[in-house]
């Protein structure tokens, strides 16, 4: 049902669980714009907009062909995965919470008020704090198509649903896993998306499971 880009990437995962999570997460993904192109899962073709910063060809995913009008973004962290559609630009991401390990070697990476809103809260806040920021400013990225390779530093995206935000953007909280955060960024004000999350196989769920399907207009 993948194409032959998306077994090569497959492969390119030493860990065979995160192989099989990759596969897992990328066929839900077919078989969910499967649904809405009205295709069968194989369907579905991929191609890259232009990226936003040179123009050449690797920017965010996209259909190709008479699917252009569908719009979509995916993310996956540990067990879980985040598919975001709808007919405008967006992008989504979720994120495990780390260890504060982590957190205190890249919070230097993040805007200055992020960087005083983590480290407001204590403990455990501190980690969710951090998870909660990565996922809404990674969200807001990959829907402009150009990931991380921006600075981070200049990007607010704000600790919580009542930061403003980036300029011209609306970037909502996701809710899911206890152990996780998530994020939704649309261009303007959120006007139409459906969000779907999935728990993929592993510790403990012995097949693919869809918990939620949630509508935003």
């Amino acid at each position: 049902m993948l194409d032959p880009a998306e077994r090569d990437r497959a492969r390119s995962f030493r860990d065979r669980a995160d192989q099989q999570r990759f596969l897992v997460a990328h066929l839900c993904l077919r078989l969910i714009l499967a649904r809405h192109l009205d295709v069968r899962p194989e369907a579905v073709a991929f191609s890259r907009d232009r990226c936003p910063r040179c123009g050449q060809a690797h920017g965010r995913p996209v259909l190709a062909g008479p699917g252009q009008h569908v719009q979509f973004s995916m993310s996956h962290s540990g067990d879980w995965v985040l598919i975001g559609t709808g007919p405008w630009r967006l992008g989504v991401d979720i994120q495990e919470v780390p260890g504060l390990a982590t957190v205190r070697d890249v919070l230097p990476l993040l805007h200055p008020g992020e960087q005083a809103e983590i480290t407001a809260r204590a403990g455990s806040g501190r980690a969710r704090a951090f998870a909660r920021v990565w996922a809404r400013k990674e969200a807001y990225l990959k829907a402009l198509g150009v990931g991380l390779a921006a600075d981070l530093a200049q990007v607010y995206a704000g600790a919580d649903g009542r930061a403003p935000g980036p300029a011209g953007w609306t970037i909502l909280d996701v809710p899911v896993d206890m152990a996780y955060a998530a994020g939704l960024a649309v261009p303007g004000t959120v006007r139409r998306a459906e969000l779907v999350t999935c728990q993929l196989p592993g510790r403990g769920v012995p097949a693919l499971e869809v918990t939620a399907r949630r509508r935003i207009a």
